[in-house]
């Protein structure tokens, strides 16, 4: 497969031979500046050696596992700097080779001082990242158990160890780890230091342009934690030793071959278990790097296998390899595949049949290509486009000592394909290795800077001696970048300046490995790049059947049609049809014209469109993602405005002790079905830039489709900008102010300045909350600029401005210190002809301190119409902000979108004609009960199983028998004035309410707490906490990771749905609107929606306090569960239907529809629009 990107270059240079560190290259500033180096010389590519851990002799083709880092890579400068560290630098020599036994001897007592002291200090600003490395990595336990048994065994290969720890007994290991805690806890603190540091270095490359290149083994090590994990994976014999090993027959490099020394895999076995253990070291590897050679790929065809005894590899014999089961395995699981085949040695015709039917580039390297031009691949003439030069590899001699060894023909045959005048003999190499016509030409450091045999890295076939080279930093500072740019300019290797993704840096990646019919293909990958999938129930239910198994692990279609066969796709040729002609009756109108003509900009900081697509964080978001849909129902022209937080929102994990882990993913935008947009004007990905600070925020601009309405998420993770500026983008809701303000300032003015880009007629401007309240300013600046004076202005922009309130004290509402707000808008003030200090007046709040900017304040001030999302937060609002309003503040009560919340048992019954009768709404509400305790369960044995509960634990998920007690769900953001640990106020009193063997209730909670909000994680601690004592086992049940698809079994099969905020702080409270249109009563505070939406027979009101009162809240809702609710439930008829409760139930049903959808809240702030255009 020829690669349609652009050319580029790059540079082989190992972590241990960068210079100066202490004795040993490392990820400290050397690092940076080396990528500093290669961005000054047009290079796009940093190709790295093997750094995964190692043991002498150092090689790192032979590591001690797949998984992690070697930690003399560590930088201690860095460790210093974060006063983890002192020391005298002076101790150790910075020479032209790295002296491994010096190296260790020095560093390693340093980095166990390092790692005790940040143990020590439970409060480092690194803790939390810590928590979270060692949760989301799973081997780093395993390999920090390993290393310290190797330690405690003196250094023994595995299998010397005694019989029980070679064999992995659990009691042995769990006995060994309590006893040597400390020590493991080191080595797992040592891989979070390296982990850190190199992803602070990968960052760097990326925001400079610069590509990393690793390089995977094809095998691993005998004396390894792979192997010591993975036994059955590989041809041992019953004592853990190798039978065979691996290696190559005699070839270019070595006349007795290589005998390498590795354990062979059992590939039968590996086959049966669908490569579980390449699937894991690959997603590690793929997390590293940006691209990834795979070394000796030719074993995956057919490997060499030596007998253990043999000195040489003389003698052996072929053995097949997995072949295309191997790739088709990998693309199915993976999608694109960012590899590079290392295809050198004994190639074959049937080696290169597998290569090609893969599609994936190999390697050519220029001194291997001298003799028999005509065919060898690797002669300049004979390089392939979709491939990767090398001048020479790691095991290579240095250019000028390959030259020199050359005979006189081979020399002329080399001035054969340069310019006459070029002579010195370095730039022979580099003009050689531009030159080539592969996609991609790799230069070894060495072979810039000039050395000859110095600069050698390895020698294949000598054991001693190896992998110790190092650039000095006076040859990496003399290195002439300026020429080295001009050079990769004069071959086409100079990067764009508007490229960022892999795809475009001209890297070479895999086709499709078979074919499908491309209507199925196209409708299928339409359907899943629309969001219209999440509430339309026949496209979900066909992306299901598809794959069961990716759609209970993740709700994501675009990943899951690429694990699809193709014949699995065309299974489903008429249900793809079908769902595709509703998605184009959907579309039927859209086009941007359409758009530009006269659309609301509704403006949000959170989106919630699904949990796979984590850009939101609670009810906000929920919200917004719901008018998206509704308007796309009701063919109303909307375009929604927001940010692509590259890591979301975070996901939440618990520990058994109730800890929260707050974990975040990188999605890569393309596979939650993003594309990127492109100017109309230019043909290219879109650039815009808002003034900021001292710089600018340089920002680009994504869209998602949901039904008809376009979502436009904007995202400053682009080449332009520094990395912290990049990083404004990363996630959302951080403490950090500055951050914080810079986000607002793109939603806001971004916002804006798309929407005039693009040339959008927005009719009015809803800010749903006051995160985006900046766009104000944008829109004055314009304003002033058409030649308005400042009130005029003001008018002209109020007049078709909306803003909704979603907080209801002040406290709640976004502000930023007047410091603060100058240091970041100043230059945007200057260059715009902006009034400063008039705009500080214009947002100071209730409060009145002019040294705080409210933006809800400035907001109320430019909007000519201000709601509350409730009749009662109406009112709550007026209080706090009629002096800045100047009226009442009225309340548009938040709705809730029917397609999205409402189950597939209660939507069959809306079909229906007539009156529902009792058995028929209890038969659906049991139907969608019984999936949501399917979830649950599904859920805590994952849970179980990770955190490696008690074997009694896992005896308790199944939870089928609660299908017949009462089970009371309470779901939602933990904050504190939500109260809810109310229920427990009184343990004994609730013991008897929920384990009456007659009448048995559970309490099922779910929720999550903001990461700074440590009451918040309290009261998650406090709940898991009894969930996991015995003796409330299966009365009390708390369920990690809320999002929206736990949601949404949570509102439709609970039996009561429980609220207790503290009134008023609950503004709306939209979950309760959920369970209603699934015939789910709340019992609930009179606070929010359920102040106007409970009507004596639609739920329960909890009689509340004024001032409020827990004890009195608590007193009045266990005496209502206890003589009510609880008794209505279990009070059964003949038939045994709940008959009371089920009446209930059907006015909860009736009620929620006609008042809380949000279709009706549409039709609301369409008269809204239609008054403020």
């Amino acid at each position: 497969m020829l690669v349609h990107g652009p050319r580029s270059s790059g540079v082989l240079c190992p972590i241990f031979a960068l210079p100066q560190g202490e004795g040993i290259g490392d990820l400290g500033p050397t690092a940076f500046r080396f990528i500093d180096r290669l961005h000054e010389a047009g290079f796009r590519t940093w190709a790295l050696l093997p750094y995964s851990p190692i043991d002498h002799p150092y090689c790192p083709y032979s590591s001690i596992s797949s998984f992690g880092i070697e930690p003399l890579f560590i930088s201690l400068e860095l460790l210093v700097k974060a006063d983890l560290l002192t020391f005298n630098q002076d101790h150790i020599h910075n020479g032209k080779t790295v002296v491994y036994d010096e190296v260790v001897a020095f560093k390693k007592p340093l980095l166990t001082e390092a790692a005790f002291r940040f143990l020590a200090q439970a409060n480092h600003p690194w803790r939390h990242d810590y928590q979270q490395f060692i949760t989301r990595h799973s081997w780093v336990a395993d390999l920090a158990l390993f290393v310290t048994l190797k330690n405690h065994f003196n250094g023994l290969p595995f299998w010397e160890w005694p019989q029980p720890y070679r064999d992995r007994t659990p009691e042995t290991l769990q006995q060994f780890e309590l006893q040597h805690q400390t020590a493991i806890a080191q080595q797992q603190v040592l891989q979070y230091f390296a982990h850190r540091q190199w992803r602070d270095v990968h960052r760097y490359a990326q925001s400079k342009g610069i590509a990393t290149f690793g390089d995977l083994p094809l095998y691993v090590a005998a004396d390894s934690l792979d192997v010591w994990c993975h036994a059955n994976d590989f041809q041992l014999d019953a004592n853990k030793r190798v039978i065979d090993v691996a290696g190559v027959p005699p070839d270019a490099f070595s006349d007795t071959g290589q005998k390498w020394g590795n354990p062979l895999y059992d590939w039968e076995a590996m086959q049966k278990n669908g490569f579980s253990f390449w699937k894991k070291r690959l997603a590690y590897q793929h997390e590293q790097f940006d691209l990834l050679r795979i070394d000796h790929f030719l074993g995956l065809h057919r490997y060499w296998a030596i007998p253990a005894g043999n000195e040489t590899a003389t003698e052996g014999a072929y053995r097949p390899g997995p072949g295309m089961a191997f790739f088709e395995s990998m693309q199915n699981h993976f999608g694109t595949l960012p590899w590079v085949l290392e295809d050198l040695g004994a190639v074959t015709p049937e080696s290169e049949s597998l290569k090609a039917m893969i599609g994936l580039p190999g390697m050519s390297v220029l001194q291997f290509g001298w003799d028999n031009p005509d065919t060898n691949p690797h002669h300049p003439n004979n390089h392939l486009k979709n491939g990767v030069c090398y001048l020479g590899t790691h095991d290579n001699e240095t250019w000028n000592q390959w030259w020199a060894q050359q005979s006189s023909d081979v020399h002329a045959q080399v001035r054969d394909h340069l310019d006459p005048t070029t002579n010195h003999l370095r730039e022979i190499g580099l003009h050689l290795g531009l030159s080539s016509s592969c996609q991609l030409s790799i230069i070894p450091l060495a072979d810039l800077c000039g050395l000859g045999e110095a600069g050698r890295i390895n020698v294949p076939g000598v054991a001693e001696g190896n992998w110790k080279w190092r650039c000095t930093a006076a040859a990496l500072d003399q290195l002439d970048a300026s020429h080295l740019a001009q050079l990769n300019l004069f071959y086409q290797r100079t990067p764009p300046k508007t490229t960022r993704s892999i795809m475009n840096l001209g890297f070479p990646v895999a086709p499709p490995l078979s074919n499908v019919s491309r209507t199925e293909w196209v409708q299928a990958n339409e359907l899943a790049h629309n969001y219209a999938w999440t509430w339309d129930k026949s496209t979900e239910a066909l992306f299901e059947k598809m794959s069961p198994e990716h759609w209970r692990r993740e709700r994501n279609p675009i990943k899951m049609l690429k694990e699809r066969q193709p014949e699995q796709i065309a299974a489903f040729r008429s249900q793809i049809s079908h769902c595709h002609e509703k998605l184009q009756a959907t579309l039927n109108g859209v086009h941007f014209n359409v758009i530009q003509k006269d659309s609301v900009a509704y403006f949000c900081a959170e989106f919630g469109l699904v949990e796979s697509f984590p850009i939101y964080s609670g009810g906000l978001g929920i919200l917004a993602g719901d008018t998206l849909k509704e308007a796309s129902d009701q063919n109303h022209n909307t375009v929604g405005i927001g940010l692509l937080y590259q890591r979301g929102y975070f996901r939440q994990q618990l520990l058994l002790d109730g800890t929260q882990i707050a974990l975040s993913d990188q999605e890569r935008p393309t596979d939650v079905g993003l594309q990127n947009f492109i100017d109309p004007k230019t043909k290219k990905s879109l650039r815009l830039s808002i003034p900021y600070a001292d710089s600018h925020i340089h920002f680009t601009a994504w869209l998602a489709m949901v039904g008809r309405t376009p979502l436009f998420l904007l995202d400053s993770n682009v080449p332009e900008n520094p990395p912290h500026l990049r990083a404004i983008t990363d996630h959302l809701y951080v403490p950090d102010r500055e951050v914080r303000l810079a986000q607002e300032i793109l939603l806001g003015i971004g916002g804006v300045m798309l929407l005039t880009h693009l040339q959008i007629n927005v009719s009015t401007y809803h800010l749903n909350e006051g995160h985006s309240a900046f766009l104000l300013l944008e829109r004055l600046q314009k304003a002033l600029a058409q030649g308005m004076n400042m009130a005029e202005a003001r008018a002209h922009i109020t007049k078709n401005t909306v803003f909704t309130i979603h907080t209801p004290v002040p406290a709640g509402n976004e502000k930023f210190h007047a410091p603060q707000m100058h240091h970041a808008l100043s230059s945007y003030f200057q260059q715009c002809a902006l009034p400063e200090e008039e705009i500080m007046k214009l947002g100071i709040g209730v409060e009145g301190n002019p040294e705080l900017f409210d933006l809800t304040a400035f907001a109320i001030r430019h909007s000519a119409a201000v709601n509350g999302v409730s009749l009662l937060h109406g009112k709550t609002a007026t209080e706090t902000w009629q002096e800045v309003y100047g009226q009442e503040i009225p309340g548009i009560t938040n709705g809730v979108h029917e397609g999205t919340w409402t189950g597939s048992a209660f939507m069959n019954l809306l079909e229906q004609k007539g009156p529902i009768s009792p058995q028929t709404l209890w038969q659906a509400h049991q139907e969608q009960k019984a999936e949501t305790l399917q979830e649950i369960e599904a859920r805590l044995y994952e849970h179980y199983c990770r955190e490696r509960a008690p074997m009694e634990r896992l005896t308790t998920v199944r939870k089928a028998h609660l299908q017949d007690a009462l089970v009371i769900g309470f779901a939602r953001r933990f904050a504190t004035y939500k109260r809810a640990t109310l229920i427990f106020k009184d343990l004994q009193r609730l013991e008897k309410l929920l384990k009456n063997p007659d009448r048995p209730v559970a309490l099922v909670f779910a929720g999550k707490a903001h990461p700074a909000d440590i009451p918040g994680q309290e009261l998650i601690r406090t709940i898991s906490s009894l969930a996991h004592d015995p003796h409330w086992n299966d009365h009390i049940l708390f369920i990690e990771d809320y999002n929206v698809r736990l949601g949404q079994r949570l509102v439709q099969g609970v039996d009561l749905w429980l609220n207790t905020p503290q009134r008023p702080l609950e503004a709306s409270g939209t979950s309760g609107m959920k369970a209603a249109i699934n015939g789910i009563p709340n019992c609930s505070i009179l606070d929010g929606w359920w102040d106007e939406g409970f009507n004596d027979e639609n739920g329960w009101a909890i009689k509340h306090a004024t001032p409020h009162n827990d004890d009195h809240d608590h007193e009045d809702l266990l005496s209502q569960l206890e003589n009510d609710i609880v008794p209505t439930f279990f009070d059964r008829n003949a038939e045994g239907l709940p008959l009371a409760y089920l009446k209930k139930m059907n006015h909860a049903f009736e009620s929620g529809r006609a008042h809380f959808l949000s279709s009706r809240m549409h039709q609301e702030y369409q008269a809204l629009y239609r008054a403020h255009r």
